[in-house]
């Protein structure tokens, strides 16, 4: 698992990326930390053709940016130049949309720019395929302006964008999603609503999890929610449960329900789905301002008997604090999942 971005409750940003090895006590294995030359924070990133992958944040001239993690030499390389600033955007790993085979495009999307003074700044509603190459490719526009906001992939054909800022006083609830394959055909509806969160959410942490064989669920823990006019970090979480493969997404039927709280209410922690779902973790994240920066790495367990229902899952499921910590307390950052047969320590 990679991490990368802002640290330390001086807020400065990291000066490594940290690659933690999940499980090392059974393992054996070691932690390990690549030099932070981007000085990146509120990026974005994912694991593509086999590398880490990062994109945007910043507050300088590298908002435009994307590098990659190189295995060999233990650095940071230059990948792709963006069209545009993205200060806090999302970002999923799709089938490439310029490749055939089985290459993979980063899909960005959203964010804002860099200019001083954030009461002006303009939330994008622009989006763009980052590959290999040292251009990137325009995508389907969101349906609003979006930053701040939270990106999954359900499955292999569903994308899902949540809550977030559309200006920069207007917390979201929102939800939209995106069928892969619909992509080619132009009369087809390139962003479906999806069902509102049960509150405003920005800076949340969210992912796919799984209980059992079928029951597939999507997570939003944490984030700044609208108290007031003034967004204030929450504790709690909220659960989509879906069928096997996310079908019902958009039906109507399927509604947000409460899930467990956080141990502490919680904003700019990272969501991690491991092990295709089979396990979430929200990571790192701040608590204050001043000194309540985080290292901690939170799990999302569920024991469900029965039937399985949602009254059931919400009560059966909780937050387990792992004993593995990050070296470096976080927050505002990207994180994604290495599968261990690419040991990059």
């Amino acid at each position: 698992m990679g991490v990368t971005g802002w640290a330390d409750d001086q807020r400065q940003i990291a000066t490594s990326n940290e690659l933690i090895v999940l499980d090392n006590e059974k393992s054996g294995q070691k932690s390990c930390k690549f030099p932070n030359y981007w000085q990146s924070t509120r990026s974005t990133g994912g694991f593509l053709r086999n590398t880490p992958v990062f994109c945007g944040g910043s507050e300088e001239s590298l908002a435009k940016s994307c590098f990659r993690l190189d295995k060999r030499s233990q650095n940071q390389q230059e990948l792709s130049t963006m069209s545009t600033e993205r200060f806090a955007p999302s970002s999923v790993v799709i089938p490439s949309r310029s490749q055939s085979g089985k290459e993979e495009d980063l899909w960005v999307m959203g964010g804002t720019g860099t200019t001083k003074g954030f009461s002006s700044r303009v939330f994008k509603r622009t989006t763009e395929y980052v590959d290999f190459g040292k251009l990137t490719k325009y995508g389907p526009d969101l349906p609003i302006g979006l930053g701040f906001h939270c990106s999954i992939k359900i499955n292999s054909t569903t994308i899902m964008v949540m809550g977030g800022l559309e200006t920069p006083t207007r917390v979201l609830k929102g939800t939209y999603y995106f069928h892969l394959d619909s992509a080619s055909d132009s009369s087809a509806p390139k962003w479906i609503s999806g069902p509102n969160l049960k509150t405003q959410r920005i800076e949340q942490a969210c992912g796919v999890g799984r209980v059992g064989t079928i029951t597939t669920i999507v997570i939003t823990a944490g984030g700044a929610i609208n108290g007031k006019g003034t967004p204030i970090r929450t504790k709690s979480s909220e659960i989509l449960q879906l069928d096997g493969e996310g079908k019902t997404i958009g039906s109507g039927k399927t509604q947000w329900d409460n899930g467990p709280d956080l141990p502490k209410p919680l904003k700019g922690a990272a969501g991690v789905s491991v092990e295709n779902g089979e396990r979430f973790l929200v990571i790192g994240g701040n608590t204050s301002t001043q000194s309540g920066f985080q290292n901690w790495i939170l799990e999302l367990q569920c024991s469900i008997s029965g039937s399985g229902g949602k009254q059931e899952l919400r009560d059966a499921c909780k937050w387990i604090t792992l004993e593995q910590r990050l070296q470096e307390a976080r927050t505002s950052f990207a994180a994604i999942y290495i599968p261990p047969e690419n040991n990059f320590c």
